[in-house]
């Protein structure tokens, strides 16, 4: 989870000043390419970020991690 976290928020900081992005970004330099602004790369990270946060309320009531597959 806490990588998953992690790299949420690097995803984050790769933002345009107007908090969009584009197709793809170039991770070493934070350079958008491609298609600008791109609906499927917003609605990606909305997706991985509700995910984040599910695992991470799960874990808290949990009282750790669990799988999502996990058997009960």
């Amino acid at each position: 989870i806490h990588r998953a976290r992690h790299l949420c928020e690097r995803l984050l900081s790769f933002a345009s000043p107007l908090h969009l992005y584009a197709e793809e970004i170039e991770p070493s330099t934070g350079r958008h390419l491609g298609n600008f602004p791109q609906a499927f790369t917003h609605l990606a990270l909305i997706n991985a970020v509700v995910h984040v946060i599910r695992a991470e309320e799960e874990a808290d009531s949990s009282g750790g991690f669990q799988p999502a597959n996990a058997p009960v």
